[in-house]
């Protein structure tokens, strides 16, 4: 593979990747805000008997907000769940090749997720639906962070997938698939 083709595939990936980035960093700023609201929930509930009728729900889209778009950027950092007793004695070729062999079960499931959490989302905008408590909040918002969500993880395994056929190609470990900055 010339040079010119790792640079263009490498580039597109760290583009990927600074999507994800950003993601990963709104969703940590909404998880320093679901402190807060959840703080001043306890603070009115227990010290004041005055509790509020919007933290829960609020609270609740929040974390869908966070673990979904975060996805990701998790990815990026190499924390999702795996089994990896063994995983980590491989060499880098190795587990290139048990991630290329594995990943397109996560390729198919997020197709699936984009797919159906997008005609979930469009049906809930088009029949108007709401939730069901007092505030009444739209649901077409919170379901469409699924095919949202699911989109951006579904481009951060791609990357992942081109990153790991580029070091089997370059025969060494020339990209680290873990990035160690934010």
């Amino acid at each position: 593979m010339s040079t010119e083709k790792y640079q263009v595939a490498n580039a597109v990936c760290s583009w990927i990747d600074s999507i994800n980035n950003w993601a990963g960093k709104v969703s940590s700023y909404v998880v320093w805000l679901l402190v807060l609201m959840m703080s001043y929930e306890v603070v009115s509930r227990y010290l004041f008997n005055a509790p509020t009728v919007w933290s829960g729900e609020l609270c609740q889209y929040g974390m869908c907000f966070a673990s979904l778009l975060g996805g990701g950027y998790a990815l990026i950092k190499d924390q999702h769940v795996r089994v990896d007793i063994v995983f980590r004695y491989f060499n880098f070729k190795t587990r290139a090749v048990l991630e290329l062999a594995t990943w397109w079960v996560v390729v198919i499931f997020l197709l699936v997720l984009i797919w159906k959490g997008g005609e979930l989302t469009i049906d809930a905008y088009l029949g108007d639906e709401r939730s069901m408590t007092l505030l009444e909040l739209p649901m077409f918002y919170s379901l469409s962070l699924v095919p949202l969500g699911s989109a951006l993880l579904l481009i951060q395994v791609i990357a992942r997938m081109v990153r790991n056929v580029l070091n089997l190609l370059m025969g060494q470990e020339e990209y680290n698939l873990v990035d160690s900055h934010f």
